[in-house]
């Protein structure tokens, strides 16, 4: 399974932090959400795409889940993991999403309170069910409830940082900015972070207090 598989790499000599990328909700279960308390350098952070938070969208993109069960899935990690990132995935302007589709999908993104919202403007692949669908949606009105997500994104992240402000975190430093002195990585739960550094600290754990919310 899914998350043996997850076990064994935790278990490698040397693993130091392990963050998992995009996973189906299908793959999270009781042994997976363990495994966070039994392993510290698990990250924080799972990325699961929701694609639409409209069951009607979803039943016409052929997804074998709806929103309520997809709600049941993140209250539950919620409940198991203290202060985890969740992080998805999400489609608008998918032919004959209505407005009201659309507020359905906004409404039910701020209910689960994701950190993160990526967001992509459907676009239309010759030869799949979709692209023959009647009522394509206009590049206008897909534009525009592109900027409605990310500005929800936005501030959903921003909440998420001031949930975690003053807390003590460990953070993997990635890249090391020489000119501005500035060294940046991410927490486990995937808050990007800066520090002030005279040197090159890239590669390294530092043991930080978050501060401030610089967005």
């Amino acid at each position: 399974s899914f998350s043996s598989l997850i076990e064994d790499l935790l278990k490698l000599d040397g693993m130091k932090r392990l963050r998992i990328s995009s996973l189906e909700m299908s793959q999270i279960d009781d042994k997976l959400l363990s495994l966070f308390s039994l392993y510290p350098y698990l990250a924080k952070h799972l990325h699961i795409p929701l694609q639409s938070g409209s069951n009607t969208v979803l039943e016409r993109m052929n997804r074998k889940y709806n929103t309520e069960d997809f709600y049941k899935t993140i209250n539950k990690i919620k409940n198991s993991v203290k202060n985890i990132a969740l992080t998805t995935d999400v489609i608008v302007g998918f032919p004959q999403e209505s407005e009201e589709e659309f507020q359905e999908t906004y409404n039910f993104i701020k209910k689960c309170g994701f950190s993160t919202i990526h967001v992509f403007p459907y676009s239309i692949r010759k030869g799949t069910k979709a692209a023959s669908f009647k009522n394509q949606i206009d590049a206008k009105i897909k534009d525009y409830r592109v900027h409605e997500l990310l500005d929800l994104s936005t501030n959903l992240y921003k909440e998420f940082i001031k949930e975690n402000l003053n807390s003590e975190q460990t953070v993997l430093i990635e890249k090391y900015i020489k000119e501005d002195k500035i060294a940046i990585g991410h927490t486990s739960n995937y808050i990007e972070i800066k520090i002030n550094s005279e040197k090159d600290i890239t590669g390294q754990f530092i043991d930080v207090q978050l501060t401030d919310c610089l967005l």
